[in-house]
């Protein structure tokens, strides 16, 4: 994904609150600039990104908005620094999915390095890798994303992310993202206790937006969902009909649930005026 993924949410929710909104493609997707060969990108790294922007722009109090996977860590990131988030909406997502639980640690280890050197040597060879990258129509552009995404974009949905994540190049296309975002990530991951205990930090007030039948659907959420509602200054679930991408496919919707929580959230006041234990 991108931050295309927010085009058609965000002026429903723009003119309703007169906010100020950045989109941020994390590096290595959408445009911006992908690591030197052999960096890594690390399991946290988009949290550390985030910061960055955060940082660069001086902000102390903001509200963040994430889709799956950048909503779990907009989560985090508001467990990190409690003190400098005012509100999270996340969208199909409420918690960690890559744990040690449903992803132990086993002998592929050894495999996932050496494929992790062996591309490396193949970006220190060919460091433009543009040149080799395979070329598609424009209609083989959208069905090469669709089926890769297999969480039920539409033809729609599926060009609007293609703005962001190809470009023009010898009579056709290719996708921009940084290959290595689809290598295996290395290492044994937090436990499901672990990222829990971290997720007890947060202060913020919390608005999950939850697909009838989308990827966590199935999951079951009540450890989350009991630590939110102690620790948070305000948490409300709402569930949507629809598939992974309801912000894309129902936007007036989602913005409809975002736009009364944030107009409740400015009403309660500053987030700082919390005591931070």
């Amino acid at each position: 994904d991108n931050c295309g993924t927010f085009e058609l949410l965000l002026p429903h929710i723009i003119k309703e609150n007169n906010l100020h909104v950045i989109a941020i493609d994390e590096p290595g997707c959408g445009l911006s600039s992908h690591l030197p060969a052999g960096a890594e990108y690390p399991k946290w790294g988009l949290v550390k990104e985030m910061k960055r922007v955060a940082n660069y722009l001086e902000w102390k109090n903001f509200s963040i908005i994430g889709h799956s996977r950048g909503a779990g860590f907009s989560i985090f990131f508001a467990a990190m620094f409690p003190e400098m988030v005012q509100s999270v909406i996340a969208i199909d997502a409420f918690g960690a999915f890559f744990t040690k639980e449903n992803y132990p640690y086993t002998d592929r280890e050894g495999l996932v390095l050496n494929k992790l050197l062996s591309f490396d040597e193949k970006l220190m060879k060919t460091p433009n890798l543009e040149e080799t990258a395979p070329v598609y129509s424009e209609e083989e552009a959208v069905k090469r994303i669709m089926t890769a995404t297999p969480f039920g974009l539409t033809p729609k949905t599926a060009r609007i992310l293609m703005k962001r994540g190809s470009k023009q190049h010898k009579g056709g296309y290719i996708f921009t993202r940084d290959l290595r975002h689809k290598l295996p990530i290395m290492g044994p991951l937090p436990t499901r206790a672990d990222l829990l205990e971290f997720s007890e930090r947060i202060r913020c007030d919390l608005l999950i937006l939850l697909a009838t039948k989308g990827p966590f659907s199935h999951f079951d959420s009540t450890d989350w969902f009991d630590i939110y509602k102690s620790k948070c200054r305000t948490f409300k679930s709402v569930t949507v009909k629809g598939k992974h991408y309801i912000h894309m496919d129902v936007p007036e919707e989602v913005a409809s649930h975002i736009n009364e929580f944030l107009q409740e959230s400015i009403l309660k006041g500053p987030i700082a005026n919390v005591e931070f234990l």
